[in-house]
Order: C-alpha cells, then sequence, then structure tokens
C-alpha cells in the first residue's frame, strides 16, 4: 500500500471530504482536471500568535501578518484578531459584562459622559 501526499495551494481548512476512506485515485497528466477529494476552506488568518495562524498553523508573514488588533494574554503573550475574529470577541465581551451586570461607560472626545448603564 502506498500512500501520497495531497497538498493544496493555499491554507485552509478541509471541511467536507469526498472520498470514501480507501478510495484510489488516479493521477492525472500534466494540465489534466483532478478529482474533487474534499472542500477546502480558504484561511484568512483571523487569529495569529508570533506570527502563526490559530486556526490553520500557517506561518504568516509580510503584509499579510500586518493589521488587526492586538490583546495581551498571560505573560508575554500577544494575540493579533482580525476580520470577523474581532467582531466575536467584542460580541462574547459584551454579553459576558451583560450577565456580570458590570457598569458600561463611553465618553465622546470633550470627555462628556454620554451613557451609562447598569443593565
Amino acid at each position: 500500500q502506498s500512500f501520497t501526499v495531497v497538498k493544496a495551494p493555499v491554507a485552509g481548512t478541509v471541511s467536507l471530504v469526498r472520498l470514501e476512506a480507501g478510495t484510489k485515485v488516479a493521477a492525472t497528466a500534466a494540465g489534466g482536471a483532478a478529482p474533487s477529494m474534499c472542500q477546502l476552506t480558504y484561511c484568512t488568518h483571523p487569529q495569529l500568535r508570533d506570527k502563526v495562524c490559530l486556526v490553520c498553523g500557517e506561518r504568516v508573514e509580510g503584509e499579510a501578518a500586518k493589521g488587526g488588533v492586538k490583546l495581551h494574554a498571560v505573560g508575554r503573550n500577544e494575540i493579533v484578531l482580525r476580520g470577523k475574529a474581532i467582531d466575536d470577541y467584542a460580541s462574547r465581551q459584551h454579553a459576558e459584562l451583560r450577565r456580570a451586570r458590570k457598569l458600561q461607560l463611553v465618553l465622546d472626545l470633550d470627555h462628556t459622559l454620554l451613557h451609562a448603564t447598569a443593565s
């Protein structure tokens, strides 16, 4: 029995495997169409730690590593959230504050109190 490693051209997460275990796939000639083996969801690298994506594990360098919101974790660890991960984190934080019945304050640029609520 021989196995061949199949590598996708982009980083991502396999979300659907279309072949049964043990299915043999014939090699294609150069330029030929390969059979669809799985569905790959392209990774946008929404969470980074030390320039490594926490979703797909790919090292992210250059322009792709820029941008996002930095969160300081325990120790010297720093996690960068980008895109939808920022909104998800903010929603979870907001829900947790409401559950804990914490006071929320919002100040405008003139330092005028706009809104304060206990709920």
